[in-house]
């Protein structure tokens, strides 16, 4: 049986063929309407099936789930995102995040960094622990997540943690654009601060595996190094 779609609303398409896009930092308050978009990205997939397999009975908890990383992400001082906005509406999003300890990743967590950011990260992480043990996810599927946790720590460590070069990186956690907007060059727009700040500090980008992520080293793999992860 089909999987019926997400009950979240979905990104009207572009008002006219010359509707632009504009690209600004994320803010805590643009998590809800950007999970909305994660939902409905990965909905199908096989991805999903694996982690998710019961979304389609409780949407609601996954798209929750989903909101929830997102600010776990925005927590950590490392970590940088963007929307994009087309005829008023977040039409896309990108995560990143800087690893390792050279000049370039102290630098990133230093800008960002605040008497109170170590215990607001702190604290939302224990928050998370929390509220998986009192309102755990429905939609997934424990055994699932270990799984595909298990392969991550392995493709980690042979594409990345054993190769000296690619230690220092950024990694992009998501990049997503809602179905009516893709073919507008939107994904590269997203893309182009963390493309452009790995090139100034001389390290590579690893991208989630994904049609979205192949797309993007079509496009940025000329000019600088990105990989799947």
């Amino acid at each position: 049986m089909p999987l019926p779609p997400p009950p979240t609303r979905p990104v009207p398409p572009p008002a006219s063929a010359s509707s632009s896009v504009e690209i600004r930092d994320m803010e805590w308050s643009d998590a809800k309407r950007t999970s909305e978009l994660a939902q409905r990205a990965y909905w199908d997939t096989n991805l999903s099936d694996l982690i998710t397999p019961f979304r389609g009975a409780y949407p609601e908890d996954h798209v929750l789930w989903c909101e929830r990383r997102i600010k776990a992400r925005m927590t950590s001082p490392r970590n940088r995102g963007f929307v994009a906005m087309g005829d008023g509406e977040v039409v896309g999003y990108m995560q990143c995040v800087r690893l390792g300890e050279d000049e370039g990743a102290l630098q990133v967590a230093k800008e960002k960094k605040t008497w109170w950011s170590g215990l607001a990260e702190w604290g939302y992480g224990m928050y998370m622990k929390a509220v998986a043990l009192v309102f755990p996810d429905r939609s997934s599927s424990a055994e699932g997540l270990a799984e595909f946790i298990k392969v991550g720590v392995l493709e980690d460590e042979k594409y990345w943690k054993s190769r000296e070069d690619r230690k220092n990186r950024w990694r992009v956690q998501s990049v997503i654009v809602a179905e009516e907007w893709r073919g507008r060059g939107v994904g590269k727009k997203l893309m182009a601060w963390v493309v452009e700040r790995a090139q100034k500090e001389g390290v590579v980008i690893g991208l989630e595996a994904s049609m979205m992520g192949e797309r993007l080293i079509a496009v940025w793999g000329s000019t600088c190094w990105i990989g799947l992860v």
